[in-house]
């Protein structure tokens, strides 16, 4: 893929990476009527998807941690 914006607009690292949302499950202990979490989450990573805004921009990272929207330019 290639990028309108490669690089970060604050610091000038090149990307590495897009920011993505996952769904996860917070697994859960009963006693009873009562519940408490039990501190792990299960990933369920079929359901990776990558950061785009309504313009269909996606959200690169830098090293760093920075983020920025991006067009993709070529496949």
């Amino acid at each position: 893929m290639k990028f309108s914006i490669q690089k970060c607009p604050k610091c000038g690292k090149e990307a590495n990476g897009t920011l993505e949302t996952i769904q996860g499950i917070a697994l859960l202990n009963f006693d009873g009527d009562s519940a408490d979490y039990t501190g792990e989450t299960k990933l369920e990573w079929n359901t990776q998807k990558t950061v785009k805004n309504r313009k269909g921009r996606i959200t690169l990272v830098c090293e760093k941690g920075h983020d920025w929207k991006s067009e993709v330019t070529e496949p």
